[in-house]
Protein backbone atom coordinates (compact mmCIF):
# COMPACT_ATOMS: atom_id res chain seq x y z
CA UNK A 1 0.00 0.00 0.00
CA UNK A 2 1.38 3.57 -0.83
CA UNK A 3 0.70 6.28 1.93
CA UNK A 4 1.06 9.90 1.15
CA UNK A 5 2.20 12.27 3.28
CA UNK A 6 1.61 16.43 3.14
CA UNK A 7 3.43 18.47 4.89
CA UNK A 8 2.45 22.57 5.53
CA UNK A 9 4.96 25.46 6.61
CA UNK A 10 2.62 27.05 9.32
CA UNK A 11 5.66 29.49 10.76
CA UNK A 12 4.05 32.47 8.42
CA UNK A 13 0.48 31.45 10.02
CA UNK A 14 1.77 30.79 13.92
CA UNK A 15 3.53 34.44 13.24
CA UNK A 16 0.27 36.33 11.91
CA UNK A 17 -1.70 35.09 14.55
CA UNK A 18 0.49 35.64 17.69
CA UNK A 19 1.13 39.62 15.73
CA UNK A 20 -2.98 39.62 15.95
CA UNK A 21 -2.73 38.28 19.63
CA UNK A 22 -0.23 40.69 20.53
CA UNK A 23 -2.12 43.18 18.74
CA UNK A 24 -5.61 42.58 20.62
CA UNK A 25 -3.37 42.39 24.28
CA UNK A 26 -2.48 46.14 23.77
CA UNK A 27 -5.39 47.64 22.31
CA UNK A 28 -7.28 45.80 25.37
CA UNK A 29 -4.55 47.02 28.05
CA UNK A 30 -4.86 50.68 26.21
CA UNK A 31 -8.67 50.40 26.66
CA UNK A 32 -9.24 49.28 30.04
CA UNK A 33 -6.41 51.55 31.81
CA UNK A 34 -7.84 54.79 29.83
CA UNK A 35 -8.69 58.17 32.25
CA UNK A 36 -11.95 57.97 30.07
CA UNK A 37 -14.81 56.27 29.21
CA UNK A 38 -14.40 54.66 26.02
CA UNK A 39 -17.66 53.61 24.76
CA UNK A 40 -19.06 51.92 21.21
CA UNK A 41 -22.55 52.22 20.29
CA UNK A 42 -24.38 50.52 17.19
CA UNK A 43 -27.59 51.75 16.61
CA UNK A 44 -27.58 53.91 19.87
CA UNK A 45 -27.31 50.97 21.87
CA UNK A 46 -24.16 50.34 23.97
CA UNK A 47 -22.38 47.02 22.49
CA UNK A 48 -19.11 47.78 24.42
CA UNK A 49 -17.87 50.08 27.08
CA UNK A 50 -14.75 50.10 29.46
CA UNK A 51 -14.63 49.80 32.95
CA UNK A 52 -14.16 53.90 33.25
CA UNK A 53 -17.39 54.19 31.74
CA UNK A 54 -19.34 52.24 33.99
CA UNK A 55 -17.50 54.23 36.72
CA UNK A 56 -18.92 57.69 35.46
CA UNK A 57 -21.76 56.80 35.57
CA UNK A 58 -21.96 54.24 39.05
CA UNK A 59 -23.04 51.30 36.72
CA UNK A 60 -21.52 47.69 36.35
CA UNK A 61 -20.25 47.03 32.85
CA UNK A 62 -22.70 44.02 32.29
CA UNK A 63 -25.66 46.47 33.23
CA UNK A 64 -24.67 49.04 30.56
CA UNK A 65 -23.83 46.70 27.48
CA UNK A 66 -27.25 46.46 24.96
CA UNK A 67 -28.88 49.49 26.18
CA UNK A 68 -29.44 52.72 24.70
CA UNK A 69 -27.07 55.79 25.13
CA UNK A 70 -29.54 57.94 25.30
CA UNK A 71 -31.15 56.74 28.60
CA UNK A 72 -27.78 58.42 30.27
CA UNK A 73 -28.22 61.08 28.63
CA UNK A 74 -29.79 64.74 30.66
CA UNK A 75 -33.21 65.15 29.48
CA UNK A 76 -31.94 68.89 28.74
CA UNK A 77 -29.29 67.41 26.44
CA UNK A 78 -31.16 64.68 24.49
CA UNK A 79 -32.41 66.77 21.34
CA UNK A 80 -28.51 68.27 20.94
CA UNK A 81 -27.57 64.49 20.97
CA UNK A 82 -30.18 63.28 18.60
CA UNK A 83 -29.41 66.09 16.50
CA UNK A 84 -25.66 65.37 16.79
CA UNK A 85 -25.62 61.85 15.67
CA UNK A 86 -28.10 62.46 12.76
CA UNK A 87 -25.88 64.65 11.29
CA UNK A 88 -22.44 62.63 12.02
CA UNK A 89 -24.47 60.06 10.48
CA UNK A 90 -25.38 61.79 7.18
CA UNK A 91 -21.55 63.28 6.97
CA UNK A 92 -21.96 66.71 7.90
CA UNK A 93 -18.95 68.76 9.70
CA UNK A 94 -19.78 68.60 13.09
CA UNK A 95 -17.10 69.58 16.14
CA UNK A 96 -15.46 66.25 17.04
CA UNK A 97 -15.32 67.61 20.79
CA UNK A 98 -18.43 68.86 22.68
CA UNK A 99 -19.79 68.84 25.99
CA UNK A 100 -22.87 67.57 27.26
CA UNK A 101 -24.30 66.66 30.78
CA UNK A 102 -25.15 62.91 32.01
CA UNK A 103 -26.82 61.22 34.56
CA UNK A 104 -25.36 59.25 37.33
CA UNK A 105 -27.03 55.87 38.58
CA UNK A 106 -27.43 57.95 41.91
CA UNK A 107 -29.78 60.85 39.58
CA UNK A 108 -26.86 63.57 40.35
CA UNK A 109 -25.55 65.49 36.25
CA UNK A 110 -22.09 64.67 35.45
CA UNK A 111 -20.63 67.23 32.66
CA UNK A 112 -18.59 65.33 30.16
CA UNK A 113 -16.72 66.17 26.89
CA UNK A 114 -17.64 63.86 24.45
CA UNK A 115 -15.44 63.01 21.69
CA UNK A 116 -16.74 61.08 18.35
CA UNK A 117 -15.78 59.12 15.56
CA UNK A 118 -17.35 56.42 13.25
CA UNK A 119 -15.60 52.76 13.26
CA UNK A 120 -16.42 49.72 11.98
CA UNK A 121 -17.15 47.27 14.66
CA UNK A 122 -18.22 44.02 14.35
CA UNK A 123 -18.65 44.06 10.60
CA UNK A 124 -20.79 47.10 11.06
CA UNK A 125 -20.47 50.94 11.23
CA UNK A 126 -20.43 52.22 14.79
CA UNK A 127 -19.85 54.93 16.70
CA UNK A 128 -17.03 54.87 18.89
CA UNK A 129 -16.70 57.73 21.73
CA UNK A 130 -14.51 58.73 24.56
CA UNK A 131 -15.99 60.21 27.40
CA UNK A 132 -14.20 62.78 29.96
CA UNK A 133 -15.56 64.06 33.16
CA UNK A 134 -15.02 67.19 33.57
CA UNK A 135 -16.45 67.57 36.80
CA UNK A 136 -13.97 69.62 38.44
CA UNK A 137 -13.08 71.75 35.55
CA UNK A 138 -16.85 73.00 35.38
CA UNK A 139 -16.73 73.30 39.35
CA UNK A 140 -13.11 75.49 39.11
CA UNK A 141 -14.68 77.24 35.83
CA UNK A 142 -17.60 78.60 38.43
CA UNK A 143 -15.64 79.58 41.19
CA UNK A 144 -13.74 81.67 38.59
CA UNK A 145 -16.61 83.35 37.32
CA UNK A 146 -17.66 83.97 40.76
CA UNK A 147 -14.44 85.20 42.00
CA UNK A 148 -14.30 87.72 39.23
CA UNK A 149 -18.37 88.86 39.62
CA UNK A 150 -17.57 89.47 43.38
CA UNK A 151 -14.08 91.51 42.70
CA UNK A 152 -16.41 93.56 39.37
CA UNK A 153 -18.82 94.29 42.73
CA UNK A 154 -15.89 95.26 44.69
CA UNK A 155 -14.49 97.64 42.72
CA UNK A 156 -17.74 99.27 41.66
CA UNK A 157 -19.07 99.54 45.15
CA UNK A 158 -15.56 101.93 46.20
CA UNK A 159 -16.06 105.61 45.79
CA UNK A 160 -11.94 106.08 44.94
CA UNK A 161 -10.28 105.72 42.59
CA UNK A 162 -8.18 102.72 41.28
CA UNK A 163 -5.06 102.29 39.74
CA UNK A 164 -3.31 99.20 38.52
CA UNK A 165 0.18 99.38 37.74
CA UNK A 166 2.47 97.09 36.38
CA UNK A 167 5.58 97.65 37.70
CA UNK A 168 8.36 95.00 35.41
CA UNK A 169 7.48 98.00 33.15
Amino acid sequence: PASFVIMRDSTEQVKSANLIRESEEKYRFLVERANDGIVILQNGQVKFMNQMMANILGYSVESMINTSFLSYIAPDEKEKIISFYNKRQKGDALPQIYETVLVHKNGTLKPVELNDGIISFNGAEATQTYIRDITERKVAEKALIESEQRYALAVEGVNEGIFDWDLNT
